[in-house]
């Protein structure tokens, strides 16, 4: 199963793009970079660490519009999403979003 969710920041601020299909109609898109903390323990020294995963992602049309509309720098996102292969080979991977949250949602 193709499924992913993801918790991080957005590294710059998401720019929407305009599409022009091969029917001569348009639609709109935005990739956007996210960084991804993670904080573990080292076994060897018991310390906390943190490391930061950055990856690329995809939205479509009024999902891109939304995120855009919605999100800035630094501001954080929980993506709901699935792998998609841009190459042959399966060495370049982008995350198509399905469906997003605000963190705010969740602030009690």
């Amino acid at each position: 199963m193709n499924d992913c969710k993801f918790i991080g920041r957005f590294i710059e601020d998401p720019k929407l793009k305009i599409v022009e299909k091969e029917n001569g109609h348009t639609t709109t898109t935005t990739r956007f970079w996210i960084s991804i903390p993670r904080v573990f323990k080292k076994k060897d020294t018991g310390k906390i660490s943190k490391q930061e995963t950055i990856l690329q992602f995809e939205a479509w049309d009024t999902g891109a519009e939304a995120i855009v509309g919605r999100f800035s720098k630094n501001s954080w996102i929980i993506l709901y999403c699935y792998a998609k292969t841009l190459t042959i080979d399966g060495d370049d991977v982008i995350f198509r979003v399905e469906k997003f949250d605000s963190l705010d949602v969740y602030k009690v």
